[in-house]
């Protein structure tokens, strides 16, 4: 089960986002499962648009396309 940065699994912040779009209260949701009020009104608000939660690469933005990065790769590594 993996962490997110907040300290909680991915399943516990789908599990309160659920009870929030099944009627709770935000701010009860938010106190039992130790997620901040504002995360889970951030996901609330994405869930409700329809929007994935996909994670986001840190770091620079990518120079090569993944199949010029591959030929160099392959070129380097020499398969």
């Amino acid at each position: 089960m993996k962490k997110t940065r907040g300290g909680f699994s991915s399943e516990r912040l789908d599990d309160a986002v659920a009870q929030v779009l099944s009627g709770e209260s935000m701010s009860t949701v938010s106190k039992i499962s130790s997620i901040k009020y504002s995360t889970l009104a951030k996901w609330v608000a994405a869930a409700c648009k329809g929007e994935t939660r996909d994670p986001k690469r840190r770091g620079p933005a990518l120079f090569l396309l993944p199949e010029a990065e591959e030929s160099i790769y392959e070129w380097v590594v020499g398969r």
